[in-house]
């Protein structure tokens, strides 16, 4: 979603006038846009069409480009392991060929070249030698991912509101897009400085009694670890390293986060929080018992790590011990795919008439 919002607005800050789909609501905007330039930019992925079509969506899309940003195992109601995925974007990437288009893709991404590997024609872009657009460096300050690219031997540097290695690739994939799209380096960098965000993507929501709240939909493992990692090592606006602590809250709601596949990778994606606070994962009737993740289970795995962690039965009593918990300067990391039983709004008010 924030690779499809950021490529959306790069395009119409470089007047390429986009139709725009997105998966999510920029920040101060809205998911959709009707443009007459000729683009368009659509988020897909590989979770099934419909019920009665079980085939990633973005098979149906008639791409120019087609973006492999990161493929890795989700979505364990749909398919068996990764290979299926992988073999999912090997077909969009076949299409894609078929119809003429480009396929673009990440170099240092695992799943990604595998996805990609042997294509001819294909645009990488990575920290690697021999990509099309390359991160020669890049570091954060303020709140603010700074790289210096280079594009075919053509160096610029790019400043972007985001934080975190991953949002690297994001913001490489977006580049590459508007470049190969025919923008100027220099319209592109100007372009990305002035990027609103996307809600629900280390969205500050407010802060209480010296706390901030911050919302992120992460939910697979990988989203978990990085988005703790940035905020732990790059802060936020208005949060730094070591402003107090880093405290994730945590509600395993997707098909895939409820079910115990991923067991073992939570118990190493918390890693960079102070505190971590699980809820047992909602709506678990549909899921075989032998199959659900225990957010028990994991509290007790993260606590023979060193780390604090506690689970609870339901959002309620998650909040109570929150509010109990909590101190100025700390910073609350809400993570959920779901609603997380409006956590984040009671969490700001509780916080609110505790000050």
């Amino acid at each position: 979603t924030t690779t499809t919002a950021l490529t959306a607005h790069l395009f119409e800050q470089c007047g390429l006038n986009p139709t725009v789909m997105v998966g999510g609501v920029p920040r101060g905007g809205r998911p959709w846009r009707l443009g007459r330039g000729g683009w368009t930019v659509v988020e897909g992925d590989e979770y099934n069409t419909a019920f009665f079509d079980r085939g990633p969506k973005f098979l149906h899309y008639y791409p120019h480009f087609f973006v492999v940003n990161n493929v890795e195992f989700d979505h364990g109601d749909i398919y068996p392991d990764l290979d299926a995925i992988v073999a999912a974007f090997r077909a969009g990437v076949a299409r894609t060929l078929e119809l003429g288009g480009t396929v673009v893709a990440n170099a240092g991404d695992g799943g990604a070249r595998r996805a990609a590997e042997g294509v001819a024609g294909a645009v990488w872009y990575g920290e690697e030698p021999e990509v099309d657009l390359r991160a020669l460096a890049f570091d954060h300050r303020d709140g603010h991912l700074a790289a210096r690219l280079a594009w075919r031997r053509r160096v610029f540097d790019v400043t972007v509101p985001l934080v975190g290695r991953h949002n690297l690739d994001n913001l490489m994939a977006a580049c590459t897009c508007a470049l190969l799209a025919g923008a100027e380096p220099a319209a592109v960098a100007a372009a990305a400085a002035h990027f609103p965000g996307v809600r629900r993507r280390m969205e500050l929501l407010g802060t209480a009694a010296g706390v901030s709240v911050v919302d992120d939909f992460a939910h697979h493992p990988t989203a978990v670890r990085e988005t703790l990692a940035a905020i732990k090592e790059f802060g936020l606006p208005g949060w730094s390293p070591g402003a107090g602590r880093l405290v994730a809250a945590f509600e395993p709601r997707s098909n895939t986060s409820r079910r115990n596949v991923f067991q073992a990778d939570y118990a190493r994606a918390f890693a960079a929080a102070d505190l971590v606070f699980l809820r047992e994962p909602p709506g678990m009737e549909a899921t075989p018992e032998a199959e659900r993740l225990s957010s028990a289970r994991l509290a007790a795995d993260l606590q023979a790590q060193g780390q604090t962690a506690r689970a609870f039965d339901d959002g309620d009593t998650l909040l109570a011990a929150l509010l109990a918990e909590l101190r100025p300067g700390d910073l609350c990391l809400v993570m959920s795919n779901g609603g997380f039983d409006n956590l984040h709004a009671r969490l700001l008010d509780g916080l609110a008439a505790r000050a």
